[in-house]
């Protein structure tokens, strides 16, 4: 789990400070309810953003599996 939050940390802080801000001030009011958490937030946010592509989070999620196996 810290090497995908370190991933997201990194893409979070690459976004523009107006959006950085704005995820990050989300992030602090968020309510997390499976499966709606903090991780899948952060990435379907991105995903709006358009910092990563589905291949991206695709590519983050089979790492992330084939370590978690």
């Amino acid at each position: 789990m810290q090497i995908l939050k370190k991933q997201l940390e990194k893409l979070v802080d690459s976004l523009s400070s107006e959006n950085r801000e704005k995820l990050k001030n989300r992030l602090n009011d968020l309510i997390s309810v499976y499966p709606f958490n903090e991780y899948a937030f952060i990435i379907s946010s991105l995903l709006g953003l358009d910092k990563i592509t589905l291949d991206d989070y695709l590519e983050v999620r089979d790492e992330y599996i084939a370590r978690n196996m």
